[in-house]
C-alpha cells in the first residue's frame, strides 16, 4: 500500500514538473515574441523612413525593414504563437504594411507560412 502511494505521489510530482517546463517554455516564446516586437518597433521610431510610403518605389532600407517584419510573422508562425490575440493586432498591421513586398518575396518563406498569411489575412 505504502509502495502505492510512492507511486502516485512520485507520478503526480513528474506530470507537474512536466506541466511546469512546458508552461515556462511557453511563456518563455512569448516573452522572446514581445521583445523581438519591441525592438521592430524601435527600428521605426529610430529610422522613420523605413516604413514604405503608400504609393512609390521601396528604397533598399525599407525592403530590408520589410524582410525583418516579415522573417519575425514567420517566426511567430512557426512558434506556434500565430493564435495569441495580443500578437493579431500586430500581426494585421505588419502584413497589411508589408503584403506588396512579400506579394514578391513569397517564395522566401516557407509554403504553409505562405498559405497561412493568405487565408488568415485575405487581401482587402
Amino acid at each position: 500500500m505504502t509502495e502505492t502511494i510512492s507511486a502516485l505521489v512520485a507520478v503526480g510530482a513528474l506530470a507537474f514538473a512536466v506541466a511546469t517546463y512546458l508552461a515556462y517554455r511557453r511563456q518563455n516564446r512569448i516573452d522572446q515574441a514581445d521583445q523581438l516586437l519591441f525592438q521592430i518597433n524601435a527600428l521605426v521610431l529610430e529610422h522613420p523612413d523605413i516604413v514604405p510610403a503608400p504609393e512609390g518605389q521601396q528604397t533598399e532600407r525599407q525592403a530590408a525593414y520589410a524582410t525583418i517584419v516579415w522573417n519575425f510573422l514567420e517566426c511567430i508562425y512557426l512558434r506556434k504563437l500565430r493564435n495569441e490575440r495580443y500578437l493579431q493586432p500586430a500581426m494585421k498591421q505588419l502584413v497589411g504594411m508589408y503584403r506588396e513586398w512579400f506579394e514578391e518575396n513569397e517564395n522566401l518563406y516557407d509554403p504553409d507560412f505562405v498559405d497561412f498569411v493568405n487565408k488568415r489575412f485575405a487581401k482587402a
